[in-house]
């Protein structure tokens, strides 16, 4: 739950703390729990933090257990990662392969300065030259999206840096893949005095449009795992929420690792209301300006996390459905070089 990094923008408290043997243990038995009761045909997981790398070996060892579960329950594995990528060498790559991750996601905030402005070690120093250097010189077998957090300050690098990592790709040969997100509004983030400026208007409509074509998916019934019973995050103490903007707020945890059973989910939750509260937000939502919206159910009413705690932002391409069916468009060849890519990596 710690991290190396300190990053004005951060919607997290960080602090020290990594999964004991016991929490680990606690994890598998849920694990084995949800696979017999959900009958499900995969099983999926994303390393987290803080920053995730600061602990490998837990990642190795419990990745191992949690394959086995899946294996005696007949479920596919696949495993992702989110970090910060400073601390990859090949040794952690290869173990991350060896725990079938199939993709990272690791942020670069623009060109050299610019990056190191927001995106820097926890003592100050910049990152912007480790990090493209671990992207360049290592072989990486998975995909890497590298995430642009767009604020005022960087958003006239985007075209530089979208050329940048397109052609560190092909220097590389690793699969590496731009998409820009715009910076949101954190309290975490206000309280720490060091937010940044937030994009506003066109801006930030224009890069949502983007960011929301890169994670569209054909038949969405949900808006992310906090609308469903079988996505859960846990944190070091085996606390479970139902966001991961949540996993450093035990206090709006719904249950415990070692205690909670999806077959009486209510019941089991040592905060039930914690728990439902999310889920009863994927059903159609009281608010007469979105049941009079053509979006609805394709947004399924936005975050659960924002319409609980904060102000739900309406979809950016709301009054713009042409801008996001070019950006559509433009992911489809994306994905499909991607694929090509894929392939020539797995023959090389």
């Amino acid at each position: 739950m710690g991290c190396n990094f300190n990053c004005p923008y951060c919607f997290e408290d960080h602090f020290a703390g990594k999964m004991s043997p016991e929490v680990q243990d606690d994890v598998v038995g849920l694990a084995q729990r949800m696979a017999k009761a959900s009958g499900a045909q995969s099983m999926s997981v994303t390393w987290f933090g803080g920053e995730p790398l600061l602990a490998p070996n837990i990642i190795d060892a419990l990745s191992q257990r949690l394959m086995t579960v899946a294996k005696e329950y007949g479920m596919e594995y696949s495993a992702s990662i989110i970090t910060t990528g400073f601390l990859l060498d090949q040794d952690i790559v290869d173990m991350l392969e060896r725990c079938k991750v199939s993709n990272a996601q690791i942020t670069i905030d623009g060109l050299g300065p610019t990056h190191d402005i927001t995106r820097k070690l926890a003592n100050g120093d910049p990152t912007f030259e480790r990090i493209t250097t671990n992207l360049r010189e290592l072989h990486i077998p998975f995909r890497v999206n590298v995430r642009h957090n767009v604020h005022e300050a960087n958003k006239s690098e985007m075209d530089e840096l979208r050329a940048f990592i397109e052609g560190l790709a092909e220097e590389s040969g690793n699969r590496l893949r731009y998409y820009p997100a715009p910076v949101l509004g954190s309290r975490v983030a206000d309280e720490r005095g060091e937010q940044v400026d937030l994009l506003c208007g066109t801006a930030e409509s224009e890069v949502g449009v983007i960011q929301e074509a890169n994670r569209f998916y054909a038949g969405r019934g949900n808006y992310c795992g906090a609308h469903s019973i079988w996505s859960v995050g846990i944190d070091e103490k085996g606390n479970l929420q139902k966001c991961w903007e949540a996993v450093d707020k035990p206090d709006i945890s719904f249950g415990t690792a070692a205690a909670w059973d999806p077959t009486d989910a209510l019941f089991s939750a040592t905060k039930p209301d914690n728990l439902s509260m999310y889920l009863n937000t994927a059903v159609p939502v009281p608010d007469e300006e979105c049941r009079q919206c053509v979006w609805l159910p394709h947004c399924v009413g936005g975050c659960p996390h924002k319409r609980i705690f904060e102000e739900c932002k309406c979809v950016p391409y709301k009054d713009d459905p042409a801008s996001y069916v070019l950006a559509l468009h433009a992911r489809i060849g994306e994905d499909k070089k991607d694929t090509d890519q894929n392939k020539n990596h797995t023959k090389g």
